[in-house]
């Protein structure tokens, strides 16, 4: 039997020695509570005439192997699991009782020769323990756990998540087994009203939230600084992309970055995504090239993501700089409206207008008789900018121009 895995400081998450500790507590037995309260006050204003008796149901996420061999990719647990569980490990699933508040995490149970593979079976107990919930149960015994709940409870409800990303276009879908299961069938099944609300509550970040965000931003914007002072004329854009990953893999034990990584140099910089499979960051960098940078760490299943242009050679040429000048002056018109009330697509038209300020200066941009304002009106600005202002975290400014 292998060793079992070392302890680390119970009741916090980390990768070990030095790495940046997560709070459970704080993050993940907070993050139960506030759905807990949003989905009891939701129940509240509706017309069910018991809002305690019921219980909210996940599944996380499962690894699939590799195409014709046993190889699992890296997992990465699935978000929302990850939300209200910190339970790194595939194939698991969470139950949490409205009413009383009380955990039970369902994990697999593993055969012994798992061991010898894939290393230390905790117990039960054990996984009790180190996710700090109240109960542990084997995922076989689902079934019968929930039909105890709904019996001992009456009326009782089950609450499935079921929706649509708005990003992706995908759906996350309630367990099939559950609805599908006859032995389940006269437990009474929600999938309308679990998904709206904790879609919501991981948009507003509580204050742990926001301390481990600062701290992946932080190390992003090392590794973003570490590749500059780093990477030289002749580098191929894969070798940035390492520097990055090393950087804050081997310092902060970011194993995982938060997407795929963009590392566009000379016209690659002019391809949102560049870096994906059929263009893997694979061109020589050349003196005479602006990279843009588009990398972002992962720590504890929250990302950074930030972009960075910047001359190979160190030294903007004179054109250079007044594409760099002009971004730059985008990104303070935008900072220096940031306040509560102010309006995010507001912003974005303010920087729209920065960027096309500065091509009129050029020359690039003729306006005729239009002005400014009028030229973000008619979405001109989207051509050069048609990621839009950028995300929620760091700032994602890019000029699209031909070479």
């Amino acid at each position: 039997m292998p060793p079992a895995p070392q302890d680390m400081t119970p009741g916090f998450l980390s990768m070990g020695k030095a790495t940046f500790q997560v709070s459970q507590e704080a993050l993940f037995q907070r993050n139960r509570k506030n759905l807990l309260e949003q989905l009891k006050a939701k129940l509240r204003d509706s017309d069910a005439s018991d809002t305690s008796q019921g219980t909210v149901f996940l599944m996380g996420g499962t690894n699939p192997e590799r195409n014709d061999s046993d190889h699992e990719p890296i997992f990465r647990q699935e978000s929302y699991f990850w939300y209200l569980t910190g339970v790194k490990e595939p194939d698991c699933a969470v139950m949490i009782d409205i009413a009383t508040g009380k955990v039970t995490l369902f994990v697999p149970n593993l055969p012994p020769d798992y061991a010898t593979i894939m290393g230390y079976i905790r117990t039960k107990n054990e996984w009790k323990q180190h996710y700090q919930v109240d109960a542990c149960e084997y995922m076989e015994d689902i079934e019968s756990i929930l039909l105890t709940a709904a019996t001992e409870t009456a009326p009782h409800k089950l609450y499935l998540m079921n929706g649509q990303n708005s990003d992706s276009g995908n759906w996350y879908l309630p367990p099939a087994f559950i609805l599908e299961r006859t032995t389940l069938a006269k437990v009474s099944k929600d999938t309308n009203v679990l998904f709206p609300i904790l879609a919501e509550c991981r948009v507003i970040k509580s204050p742990a939230e926001l301390q481990l965000l600062r701290h992946v931003t932080e190390v992003t914007s090392f590794g973003h600084a570490y590749v500059m002072r780093n990477i030289r004329p002749g580098n191929m854009e894969f070798q940035g992309e390492s520097l990055f990953r090393h950087y804050c893999y081997y310092n902060y034990g970011c194993r995982m970055l938060g997407y795929t990584a963009i590392c566009g140099c000379g016209p690659n910089a002019a391809i949102l995504h560049y870096g994906h499979a059929g263009e893997p960051n694979d061109r020589m960098l050349r003196e005479s090239d602006i990279c843009l940078f588009d990398l972002g760490a992962e720590y504890q299943c929250y990302g950074s993501d930030i972009t960075c242009s910047f001359p190979v050679s160190g030294k903007f040429s004179e054109r250079q700089k007044l594409i760099y000048n002009g971004v730059l002056q985008a990104q303070v018109d935008v900072y220096n409206m940031l306040k509560p009330g102010v309006s995010w697509m507001d912003c974005h038209k303010a920087a729209e207008a920065a960027i096309l300020r500065q091509l009129t200066k050029m020359g690039l941009v003729v306006p005729g008789d239009k002005t400014i304002e009028e030229l973000v009106e008619m979405r001109l600005g989207a051509v050069f900018l048609p990621c839009g202002l950028g995300h929620f975290i760091g700032t994602l400014l890019l000029f699209v121009l031909p070479y």
